[in-house]
This record gives C-alpha cells, structure tokens and sequence, in this order.
C-alpha cells in the first residue's frame, strides 16, 4: 500500500506529525512524545501482530501502523472516561462519608438542645 497515492499502510514519526490528524499533535517532538507515553512500541493488532516494525531503507528508525494514529484519539478518550468514573466514585463516597457525619451532627445537636432544654425547665 505504499504506493504513490495510494494510503501507506506503515508511517514514521515525521509522516505521522505531518499528516495534521485530529487528536494528535503536529510537531515531531509531540509526536515522538505521544508514541513514548502510550506505548505504542508494545502495539499489538488482531492475533497479536505487531504495530511497529524497523523501517527500511536508510535512517532506519521505525514504521507505525496506521491503525494507531486511528486509535490514538479514541484511546485518550477512553482514558479520561475511566478517569472521570473513577473520580466519580471517589466523589461518591466522599459524599456518603459527609452524610453520615451531618447524619451524626444533627442528632448530637438535637440531643444536646434537648438537655438544654431539658435544664432550663
């Protein structure tokens, strides 16, 4: 598929930054950073087929599948998702523990008004 004007199947870096895709960044740099932080040297496709290989030819270096570049925005999505469901239940019980310390307030004070009370007659 890496014929002229066909899609090329494999990018490097520099294609992958050039391409200007929504969700990824467009310098190299960026790009380079993205690829280290979500792993995509340990990419895997279907029946565990890698997603990275050596690139051909001079100035070595390596091709990524572009099933990657797809799945890169997609997969940051599901990450905050996760990390938004997890704060969320954090969120939850902390809301739980502050109604049963209301809960607990609220029936010292009433007990105490009531010895107030109680006193003062």
């Amino acid at each position: 598929m890496s014929q002229r004007g066909a899609t090329k199947e494999w990018l490097s870096v520099s294609e992958l930054a050039a391409l200007k895709l929504p969700g990824l960044p467009t310098s190299l740099a960026g790009m380079q950073k993205l690829i280290t932080r979500e792993g995509w040297a340990l990419a895997a496709g279907p029946g565990g087929s890698p997603l990275v290989r050596r690139r051909k030819g001079r100035g070595g270096g390596l091709e990524y599948h572009r099933s990657l570049a797809v799945r890169a925005p997609e997969m940051r999505v599901e990450d905050n998702l996760r990390a938004l469901l997890e704060q969320a239940a954090v969120l939850r019980d902390l809301l739980a523990q502050a109604e049963v310390a209301a809960r607990k307030l609220i029936d010292e004070l009433s007990l105490a008004e009531k010895r107030s009370t109680g006193a003062a007659e």
